[in-house]
């Protein structure tokens, strides 16, 4: 029989918690502070952006996939706080993903994050 804590902390949930985390970050980006504060502690301390070859082999990449559309989508938002959230959640999220992962995704975030950069007003 399996104690509550090691089923806390099965990878095979880290696919679900992480489809709960999506769903507190909407498409336009309304987040308060302490939920900002909250997704980051979550995907830190449970580590849901890092993947075996068995949990990703059962589709829970797509999930990961799914967040990073959404931290992308969000850093193309014509609102600032939409951004916002998306580069502070970018940076948490970077801490904790794969190193294949980051190293594939890399050229795409830099690419949009200095696009930012170069526009903002000076």
């Amino acid at each position: 029989m399996q104690t509550l804590s090691s089923d806390i902390h099965d990878p095979n949930l880290r696919p679900k918690l992480l489809g709960s985390l999506l769903l507190k970050v909407p498409a336009d980006g309304k987040v308060n502070l302490s939920t900002v504060h909250y997704i980051g502690e979550t995907l830190v301390r449970h580590h849901l952006l890092q993947q075996d070859a068995a949990v990703a082999a059962s589709g829970a990449g797509s999930v990961v996939d799914a967040w990073f559309e959404r931290l992308l989508s969000l850093l193309s938002s014509p609102k600032m706080d939409a951004r916002w959230v998306a580069l502070v959640l970018l940076g948490v999220s970077f801490s904790d993903v794969s190193t294949g992962r980051f190293l594939a995704s890399y050229a795409t975030w830099f690419n949009k994050v200095s696009s930012l950069c170069m526009a903002a007003p000076a």
